[in-house]
């Protein structure tokens, strides 16, 4: 996710995938920086309820997972969730999650770019995620996940994916 000179952006209720077919070990998640055409850095960058997941068997990254250019400013990073093969905690994160997101098939996903076609479905929560009604509200979120499932008004969930649990009704 790049934020090249924005100013005011939010990130959120993202999740990113990396497979152990991936051998690189040093890139962002996040890359905060300048713009390439007027150098003007990012300014109040806000990412929250983010998933970033990699597989346990992908190459370990070996930088940081978030870059921040020396004359960015305002940025809040908070309520992400890192799972998988990391080699440190996020420090930029005020508050972050390290538990299994409990996803559906991880690494299923598929991509047709002949076609511009996509499958994501793998990536949704399961209804045993702890990242279930975890995630901050986002004030103007756009109503829908990814999966055009509609977000609440309370906590959505982190990641993409917004799944509604339903409790079951106790009869006396």
């Amino acid at each position: 996710m790049r934020n090249l000179g924005g100013v005011d952006t939010e990130i959120y209720n993202n999740t990113a995938y990396v497979l152990a077919s991936n051998v690189s070990s040093d890139g962002y998640f996040v890359y905060n920086g300048q713009a390439v055409d007027t150098n003007t850095p990012a300014t109040n960058t806000t990412v929250k309820n983010n998933l970033f997941v990699r597989q346990s068997n992908s190459s370990q990254e070996t930088g940081d997972l978030i870059f921040e250019h020396a004359t960015t400013t305002g940025s809040v990073f908070s309520n992400n969730a890192f799972y998988g093969n990391f080699s440190d905690p996020v420090a930029e994160d005020s508050n972050p999650f390290t538990a299994d997101p409990v996803l559906t098939s991880p690494g299923s996903g598929t991509v047709d770019e002949v076609n511009f076609t996509f499958n994501a479905d793998g990536y949704q929560l399961q209804n045993t995620s702890p990242y279930l009604d975890a995630g901050l509200i986002i004030a103007n979120n756009g109503g829908l996940d990814f999966w055009a499932n509609t977000l609440p008004v309370s906590e959505p969930s982190i990641g993409s994916h917004y799944l509604e649990v339903i409790l079951p009704i106790e009869l006396i």
